[in-house]
């Protein structure tokens, strides 16, 4: 197949103004991988406060601490590596996309300056700040959703697919919850972990409906990736994906059943690391779908990218500064599979 791809633009699958762009899209989907993640559990816990007991809401948000400041850096991150390596690209996609990345920035930049100035506000108006970082949530939430709608589209985001575009917002939201619920089950007990468990058991359903949504929009909205995904050749691959998705879909609910029955009390972790290969599978779909475009029928990778001598130089500044930023960030979460000590 990579070798097909090559002989189009006419290049060698060895020349390495065919292979880096291939590089600089894997890196940028880890970034983008992160994004999702880590500051999804951030915006899902947000998107939980008003449905939280008014007793926890401020230690809920206290549990963000030792690691809210780099969650908010993945999406810049992810942001500079997408600008950097695909500049003829990104021009195209942001003329798309102006309204949900400005929601996702406008929702950072609200869920940094709540977070802040609720711990250093006086008692009475901590109550305030916890309500706009659950609206900074809400704003980033609702961005992604209309991403991933218009990606799922082809950026078709006219009347007719409005009802498509609303649903897969909610569906995006409820992957947030779903990550959130899942760091709560990790950080507490009691009430809140059979709470988390309760929310996390509605959420996992929502976000199977989204993805399996998805899906079928993007083999509506393409014939080519149909075909991809139906090919005799590809129905093999294509099975074991959807099988692996649906287990992990089911374990994880079962595992959230369980919990908020407290038969299971052990490795909470698990629908945390079901959760993330969930996402890692869906954004993996949604690259082979796309590829060899980033805009679909209209940018492929290799339009996208500068010239061959920049590229090398962004290629070499990312695997010198990327590893360095990435293993710091990681460093940051090992409390997650390590419980803070808060039991209720």
């Amino acid at each position: 197949m990579m070798s097909s791809y090559a002989a189009s633009i006419g290049l060698l699958p060895t020349d390495p103004a065919f292979w880096v762009p291939m590089l600089l899209l894997f890196l940028t989907g880890i970034m983008v991988l992160g994004t999702i993640v880590f500051d999804g559990f951030d915006m899902g816990v947000g998107l939980l406060l008003p449905f939280a007991p008014v007793q926890y809401r401020q230690a809920l948000m206290t549990s963000l601490s030792p690691w809210r400041s780099v969650n908010e850096t993945w999406v810049l991150l992810t942001f500079a590596l997408a600008v950097a390596a695909f500049p003829f690209a990104f021009s195209t996609i942001l003329n798309h996309l102006y309204l949900p990345m400005l929601l996702c920035t406008v929702g950072v930049v609200t869920r940094s300056i709540a977070f802040e100035f609720r711990a250093r506000s006086a008692p009475p108006m901590r109550s305030f700040w916890l309500i706009m970082y659950g609206v900074g949530a809400f704003l980033s939430a609702f961005g992604l959703g209309l991403i991933l709608a218009a990606f799922a589209t082809g950026y078709q985001q006219d009347a007719t697919n409005l009802v498509f575009i609303l649903f897969v917002t909610v569906c995006a939201m409820a992957a947030c919850v779903l990550m959130g619920s899942c760091l709560l089950i990790i950080q507490w007990q009691g009430e809140v972990r059979q709470l988390a468990a309760r929310w996390g058991i509605h959420a996992v359903r929502w976000v199977a409906a989204g993805m399996t949504a998805v899906s079928i929009m993007l083999a509506m909205a393409n014939p080519a990736i149909l075909y991809k995904w139906t090919h005799i050749d590809n129905l093999i691959p294509a099975g074991m994906l959807w099988t692996l998705m649906l287990a992990c879909f089911v374990w994880v609910e079962i595992y959230f059943k369980g919990i908020r029955a407290q038969r299971i009390q052990g490795r909470l972790w698990l629908p945390f690391v079901l959760c993330v290969i969930l996402l890692g599978l869906m954004l993996l779909g949604m690259v082979y779908s796309l590829f060899p475009f980033l805009v679909l029928d209209e940018v492929t990778l290799w339009d996208a990218v500068p010239s061959a001598s920049s590229m090398s130089v962004i290629l070499a500044a990312i695997l010198i500064v990327m590893p360095v930023i990435v293993l710091r960030h990681l460093s940051n979460y090992r409390l997650i599979f390590s419980p803070s000590g808060v039991r209720l």
